[in-house]
């Protein structure tokens, strides 16, 4: 028995999460959104990013391009699929979020590979300048993504982490459990559940220095030692935080124009340190999926009813790709029913979701 029942659940409130919730809801699906950080600390990593999405302009040379980044771990079919889709992005940023103004601001991070040419990377604000301030960033295309998902009135559950997948004696995914305020709350699926980040991160790091993933130390130094810097770059790392500090005690955003809002001092012992080398901060792995965003099994067939999006799922950088919500498949399979949602784009004239709830009003059970 489920607490309540929508036709998709999307784990995560991020830009993958936020596309996948619009891109079910405009296809006439009751949609909800599972959050584990509460709302006032919501900072998901777009809001924190430069605010940059990769586009293609042509899907055979995107492919080509992703295929030579993924260095052959990802299925070229794979690539394909994500470079349709990024073809896609610039008229679903107008559609269905609106007021962004993306406009092109850069090219493909290697121009020397094959396609590279049909990259193109896009930032809002209606300036051409790579990362510039004027843009506004992550905080503004989040903000836009956000403003989307409240226009549709898709609900979100703030301050609730999934914690188990539920599937049928199929196999089937029928819901999650998730926990909220130290209840365990059931919300059940008819159509899949969309997974977009699910590493349940300990509540004081201690799991992730006991792996060896972080550094800890009496000083801002120590740590950075720890973490294999040498001692003047730690030098340089106690400037850079005490840099850090004095723009959280004025309140102003920090010298890489970080919103202060999101900024809190580090200045109380242990500090911790994580190494991290070039190519970019972000995630990378995660459970494989196929060109239909389906998650695999460890035999590589797909979990019914399970799909990915996202940083949870990407093998190179610049996941952006997945910002035109390409967590939900182009046809969502549940028994006997078939849904029409499509990644990136408007429901197809005459097509819709079948439904057994009305869209984002969930059926609860007492």
């Amino acid at each position: 028995m489920f607490d309540q029942t929508y036709d998709v659940v999307v784990v995560g409130y991020g830009a993958a999460g936020t596309a996948a919730a619009v891109t079910a809801s405009d296809a006439g699906a009751s949609v909800v959104l599972v959050e584990k950080c509460p709302e006032q600390r919501h900072t998901p990593s777009t809001r924190m990013s430069g605010g940059m999405v990769m586009t293609v302009t042509d899907v055979d040379a995107g492919a080509r391009y992703l295929d030579v980044c993924a260095s052959g771990m990802v299925p070229f079919d794979v690539s394909h699929a994500w470079a349709d889709r990024a073809a896609c992005l610039p008229q679903w940023f107008e559609d269905a979020i609106g007021g962004l103004d993306m406009v092109a601001s850069a090219g493909a991070e290697h121009p020397g590979f094959d396609g590279a040419e049909a990259i193109v990377a896009v930032q809002p604000g209606g300036v051409a300048e790579r990362l510039a301030a004027a843009a506004g960033g992550g905080p503004r295309l989040f903000k836009g993504l956000a403003a989307a998902v409240n226009r549709r009135e898709i609900p979100v559950r703030w301050d609730t982490a999934a914690s188990r997948l539920l599937q049928d004696a199929d196999g089937q995914v029928t819901g999650l459990t998730a926990i909220c305020n130290g209840q365990t709350v059931a919300l059940g699926a008819h159509f899949g559940a969309v997974a977009v980040g699910l590493y349940d991160w300990s509540d004081d790091n201690s799991a992730e220095i006991e792996r060896g993933w972080i550094a800890p130390g009496s000083t801002i130094a120590e740590a950075a030692v720890a973490a294999g810097m040498t001692e003047d770059a730690a030098k340089q790392a106690e400037v850079t935080v005490a840099d850090y500090n004095l723009s959280c005690r004025k309140g102003e955003p920090d010298l890489w124009g970080r919103p202060a809002d999101t900024m809190v001092p580090i200045s109380e012992p242990p500090y911790y340190c994580v190494a991290l080398w070039p190519g970019g901060s972000n995630t990378t792995g995660g459970p494989r999926r196929d060109r239909h965003s389906r998650i695999l099994d460890a035999f590589g067939d797909p979990i019914p009813d399970l799909y990915g999006a996202g940083e949870l799922v990407v093998c190179r950088g610049f996941s952006a790709v997945d910002c035109d919500g390409s967590g939900v498949p182009r046809k969502a399979h549940r028994r006997s029913h078939t849904s029409s949602v499509r990644q990136g784009g408007a429901t197809p004239r005459g097509a819709s979701m079948p439904s057994r709830t009305r869209a984002n009003k969930p059926t609860t059970h007492h």
